[in-house]
């Protein structure tokens, strides 16, 4: 992104890295929040049944610290994300390591929520279908033409797509 969006070059970009790194560690992993209606719809939905798993850019470990942050940690299955050593880092290697977790799960029966672009094309190229909400950074227009199967404007609208989901 610093070369791309701010025309760093590839040292520059390396430096910047360091720093947001450093930074992220101590103060910018707590500086998010999560949005209106998250954990009561996760709890609904693994009342009602569901495995729920987190399958994220972000490195595992911090996934993990952001979720025991919010006291949310353990209403996950399973918690995803890229490793610092760059072996897991796309969406689409975080998705396949998800699949290989969830070996037992039919590809099928599972559905990424997500919000931006690289969610769908991953869940794509893994072949699984893909809802998107529209509160956060993606366009939702380019997200339903690239194949995500819906969008939905706020967690309950989500409760009740899967509402339906279940009496299909």
């Amino acid at each position: 992104s610093f070369k791309e969006l701010y025309g760093f070059s590839q040292e520059q970009s390396r430096e910047a890295v360091e720093i947001y790194r450093e930074r992220y560690k101590v103060k910018g992993i707590y500086e998010c929040s999560l949005y209106d209606g998250v954990e009561s719809t996760i709890k609904e939905l693994k009342n009602r049944g569901y495995k729920i798993g987190l399958a994220s850019s972000k490195p595992e470990k911090s996934c993990e610290i952001i979720l025991k942050h919010f006291g949310i940690y353990d209403l996950f299955d399973e918690v995803v994300g890229a490793t610092f050593d760059g072996k897991i880092d796309t969406k689409e290697e975080v998705l396949n390591e998800l699949l290989r977790r969830w070996k037992d799960t039919d590809k099928d029966d599972i559905c990424l929520i997500g919000d931006t672009i690289y969610d769908v094309e991953g869940a794509n190229k893994v072949g699984i279908e893909t809802i998107v909400v529209s509160y956060g950074f993606g366009n939702v227009e380019k997200m339903l033409e690239e194949g995500a199967k819906c969008s939905c404007d706020s967690m309950m609208e989500l409760l009740t797509l899967f509402k339906g989901e279940e009496n299909e």
